[in-house]
């Protein structure tokens, strides 16, 4: 028996052991996720295929039919390169999520956060309405949005800007401003550094903007860390001159004009 009839044989006893446990699955409830083996073999099966639609259609049975993680899900997007295929598929697992306080982990996976917020808003509408228990009515009370200040530099307007760009237009400011909101909630530095950086390594960012999310870190040496990586992504690159301004530091201003003109 040659290898490759070898692979076929391995490839069709290993899809039907997970069809057989997605079988199971959408009969029982989602308690526990697939066991580590199922997924390993879902996981080789995603690096044979190797058309696109392949990748989705194997996806899309095994979200819909089996008990997932959130880290298996993860997993399970990496291998899609389409943003809206991920969110379509991420939607479809979420009702068989076995952890379902982690979901937030899930919105890394996709390259928009247009998409990050679609999957939000699916999952708000699943959630049951409370129903008052008291007669009396009930003044709606908006809380009022972070403020967030940012200090006072020479920012750049990227309206004007006719130079060279790594992108066809950055971020909008109001999407930017939702997402440096939530990083100004996190408590400690190293929070709010991760999630700047998983800002700044998937979206086409402003210098100004890049600016702004370097100040909601007080460390300079992780402002330069990111402002390094922003700088990959930035919509206008010749004004990334004036990202120097955050810093109090002359070694941080003279470290990021070396990157520049080594870049």
């Amino acid at each position: 028996m040659n290898q490759s009839v070898k692979s076929l044989l391995f490839f069709i006893f290993s899809t039907i052991s997970v069809v057989s446990h997605l079988l199971s699955a959408q009969i029982a409830n989602c308690i526990q996720p697939m066991s580590s083996i199922q997924f390993q073999q879902v996981r080789r099966e995603m690096t044979i295929l190797s058309a696109p639609n392949q990748r989705y259609t194997l996806a899309d049975g095994t979200v819909r039919t089996g008990c997932l993680s959130t880290y298996q899900l993860i997993e399970l997007l990496g291998y899609i390169s389409e943003d809206a295929d991920r969110l379509e598929l991420a939607i479809a697992a979420y009702p068989r999520i076995t952890n379902k306080q982690d979901i937030y982990d899930v919105y890394n996976s996709f390259a928009y956060f247009s998409s990050a917020f679609r999957l939000h808003d699916y999952i708000e509408s699943t959630k049951m309405p409370v129903t008052p228990v008291t007669v009396a009515p009930i003044v709606p009370v908006n809380p009022r949005p972070l403020e967030i200040n940012f200090p006072a530099l020479n920012y750049p307007d990227a309206a004007l800007y006719n130079g060279p760009k790594n992108c066809i237009t950055s971020l909008s400011d109001n999407d930017f401003m939702v997402f440096i909101r939530e990083v100004a909630m996190y408590k400690t530095e190293q929070e709010k550094k991760e999630a700047a950086l998983s800002l700044a390594t998937r979206t086409c960012l402003s210098t100004a903007q890049s600016m702004k999310l370097s100040t909601s870190l007080n460390v300079e040496n992780n402002r330069l860390e990111l402002l390094k990586k922003a700088y990959l992504r930035v919509y206008d690159e010749a004004n990334f001159d004036f990202a120097t301004q955050v810093f109090t530091h002359l070694p941080n201003q003279a470290a990021l004009r070396e990157f520049l003109a080594a870049s």
